[in-house]
């Protein structure tokens, strides 16, 4: 698999910030939704893979790919795209596995977007 080197895009975040006016209270506002939907989406997968309920899988991957693609965490929406596009195909084989790397994944971008919105703030 490719993955970025970067973990967090920085000009996507800008691209982003520039969308909406540059407003930085307005950036946090959809970080911490971000933040609320991230692990919810992520239990969805971890369910649905113990469920075999695979459209659930999907659903939550697609969702999860698109927000983080808009806050330039690359690897997990590259990931979250992979991983939908298997429950498309009906290829279920090592979701698991696929959604645990996607956790991780997650994990380390939240941790470098905190980190780049602070920087942000500072200047």
């Amino acid at each position: 698999m490719d993955y970025q080197t970067e973990v967090v895009d920085k000009q996507k975040l800008m691209e982003l910030l520039e969308l909406i006016g540059g407003d930085l209270d307005s950036l946090r506002e959809l970080i911490d939704c971000f933040l609320l939907d991230g692990p919810s989406l992520l239990d969805a997968m971890m369910e649905g893979a113990k469920s075999s309920n695979f459209e659930k899988i999907r659903r939550a991957a697609h969702t999860l790919k698109s927000n983080t693609k808009d806050f330039g965490i690359q690897n997990v929406g590259k990931l979250s795209a992979e991983l939908e596009a298997k429950c498309k195909a009906s290829n279920f084989e090592n979701c698991e596995v696929m959604i645990n790397e996607i956790n991780a994944e997650y994990k380390k971008g939240i941790v470098k977007l905190e980190v780049l919105y602070a920087e942000l703030n500072e200047g």
